[in-house]
C-alpha cells in the first residue's frame, strides 16, 4: 500500500505529512488507490486525475479512474452517505 503502510486509513492520515509533489504521477495513483479502497470514490477520482495531470500517458491512472467512475455511475459510493471531505 501506499508509503508502506498496510492499512490505506493510515495511509490516509499519514498523507497530510507528505508535501505531494504536483510532477509525480505515482503519488497521487497510490493516494487515488487508498481513497478507493476506503470508498472514498470521488477523492480517488480527484488524485487519478491528478495523475493524469502529471503524467497523461500513465496507464495505471487511466485504468483506476475508469474503474472508479464505473463505480460513480453505478451509485456505488460512499462519499454521498460518508459525509467524506
Amino acid at each position: 500500500m501506499i508509503f508502506g503502510v498496510g492499512d490505506p486509513h493510515e495511509a490516509i492520515k499519514n498523507i497530510d505529512a507528505v508535501d505531494l509533489r504536483k510532477d509525480v504521477a505515482a503519488f497521487h495513483n497510490n493516494l487515488g488507490m487508498a481513497f478507493e479502497h476506503t470508498r472514498r470514490f470521488k477523492d480517488a477520482a480527484e488524485a487519478y486525475n491528478d495523475a493524469l495531470s502529471a503524467d497523461a500517458g500513465y496507464e495505471k491512472a487511466k485504468q483506476n479512474l475508469a474503474r472508479v467512475e464505473a463505480i460513480k455511475v453505478t451509485g456505488d459510493d460512499d462519499d454521498d452517505r460518508a459525509g467524506s471531505k
